[in-house]
């Protein structure tokens, strides 16, 4: 079984850079060599985790990068006990995207977010992030009116959680919610500009590097 879920979620993974044209930016050559040991952060999601070197951001940390393209909630949480034994200090979740393109409603995307946060929040702090807009033509409306919704659940969560909520919609979406081309080479996943944002958000809730302890 585990294995057969590992081949869906490469499958899944190869379909998703292929259809929506994300470029495959393969880590341990674009960034440098994860360290062993527990892990300061650990970035937690899908593509638009995946798709970005934070080690390179945080050189004095031990960040991980555990973003995977077309993860879902349940993919998510079906990966959780893997990366718990790195005994993470804080770990940043973005989840959902692929949850609305397959067809989940709010309320079952909502259940299934409650399930990683419960899992989640009593061993580390828990940042969760709002899904960002999106503009690539593969959104249709009927997906685009279920990411406000679903970041209003988001942000429910995270009050119930006390965990910190990152709202990288409001802070990128265009005055009428759509992903401004300036932060993204195809309306979906982020640029260089568009992780400089998420960065920005991110700055307060980064722990502080072994050398200012």
């Amino acid at each position: 079984m585990l294995i057969g879920a590992m081949l869906l979620g490469a499958v899944g993974a190869l379909v998703a850079r292929h259809f929506y044209g994300w470029p495959i930016v393969p880590d341990e050559d674009s960034c440098p060599i994860e360290r062993p040991g527990p892990a300061d952060v650990i970035m937690l999601g899908d593509s638009l985790v995946e798709g970005h070197c934070w080690k390179a951001d945080h050189p004095e940390l031990v960040v991980l990068n555990r973003g995977r393209a077309a993860n879902t909630t349940t993919d998510v949480y079906n990966r959780l006990d893997e990366l718990l034994v790195r005994h993470p200090k804080v770990i940043v979740l973005l989840v959902g995207a692929n949850d609305i393109d397959r067809g989940w409603t709010v309320p079952e995307i909502a259940a299934e977010y409650r399930k990683v946060v419960a899992k989640l929040a009593p061993v580390a702090r828990l940042v969760l992030v709002t899904v960002p807009p999106c503009s690539h033509p593969n959104c249709s409306a009927e997906e685009k009116s279920r990411i406000v919704p679903l970041n209003r659940e988001i942000a429910r969560i995270a009050q119930a959680n006390n965990a910190r909520l990152i709202d990288l919609y409001g802070a990128i979406a265009t005055p009428d919610g759509e992903m401004p081309h300036a932060l993204s080479f195809d309306g979906l996943h982020l640029n260089a500009a568009g992780y400089a944002k998420w960065n920005e958000l991110l700055a307060p809730v980064w722990p502080r590097p072994p050398s200012e302890r």
